[in-house]
């Protein structure tokens, strides 16, 4: 016989004794407090009162601050707020809070022009601008984080425009056309027979932006880096405070349409619209008359 069957007789014949127990419920004597129907029913109106109260206070706020985040939203060409074309959604510019006077909120129409974005035409057509204490009314520049994106532009004309100054610099055209009626002004534009006409044809993912009609502080096409439009024009825009500032514009064309009046009223002896020598082109027409303007 086997170790293993040893085992197995010995355990088989092992007898195990359990130890007896006596196991008895515990006895709980619970009364159950009295409550009369009639206070029941005043505390259950009470407590549904409170918590009905209390909802309606939550659903009115969330009503109150959807209807005001709606009544704030900004859809193209609304002013007062930052449009990254070809986005028609903009972002809100301060002060935008609810509580803030209609005369006090920002009225600026901001065009954000993204690096790589693409625009087929991008128009303001009468518009009036202008407010106090504002230096540019209609002003093309780069945003800080941007030293070297241009807007590259196929055809930029202005016309029927008026403003107390003009200024334009670090910009490149093949042909340049200035004309109009203007209080004195200095054309330091550089010749350059090696600047490239700038051609934009295709329209494939771009977007027809206009601005037409309205009244704002300000209009300023913000360069985040590059960006490229095919048709630039700006016709009626009248600036009574500010004036227009031109910067970072690589074009096929400019052209600023005899129609056009700048003037601060300081005397032909004071160059009110002024091309800087950073401006470069490779046919250029200067029409310019000085005579004694005051645009307000």
């Amino acid at each position: 016989m086997g170790l293993s069957d040893k085992l197995k007789i010995i355990v088989r014949e092992r007898k195990l004794r359990l130890p007896f127990l006596k196991i008895a419920p515990p006895r709980f004597k619970l009364t159950l407090p009295r409550v009369s129907a009639f206070a029941f029913q005043k505390r259950t109106k009470v407590v549904i009162g409170g918590v009905m109260g209390v909802s309606s206070l939550v659903i009115a706020g969330a009503l109150y601050f959807s209807i005001a985040g709606i009544s704030d939203a900004k859809v193209w060409p609304e002013p007062g707020a930052a449009y990254s074309l070809p986005r028609q959604e903009g972002e809100l510019l301060p002060p935008y809070y609810i509580d803030t006077p209609a005369e006090e909120q920002n009225q600026t129409l901001q065009v954000t022009l993204a690096d790589g974005a693409r625009i087929s035409s991008l128009t303001f057509s009468n518009m009036e601008l202008g407010k106090a204490g504002l230096t540019a009314c209609f002003q093309i520049a780069r945003d800080s984080n941007n030293s070297s994106g241009y807007l590259y532009v196929d055809s930029f004309t202005m016309k029927n425009t008026s403003a107390p100054s003009f200024n334009m610099a670090d910009s490149m055209t093949s042909s340049l056309a200035l004309a109009g009626l203007v209080d004195g002004h200095t054309n330091l534009s550089t010749l350059d027979s090696t600047i490239t006409e700038q051609i934009v044809l295709s329209s494939r993912g771009a977007g027809t932006f206009l601005s037409e009609g309205s009244t704002v502080d300000r209009i300023i096409v913000m360069l985040n880096g590059s960006a490229t439009v095919g048709t630039m024009l700006v016709d009626g825009v009248k600036c009574s405070v500010g004036g227009i500032d031109i910067d970072h514009v690589k074009a096929g064309s400019m052209a600023f349409d005899a129609s056009n009046r700048v003037g601060s009223g300081s005397g032909i002896d004071t160059a009110d619209f002024v091309v800087q020598q950073s401006v470069k082109y490779r046919t250029a027409t200067d029409s310019l008359i000085d005579t004694p303007i005051t645009v307000r």
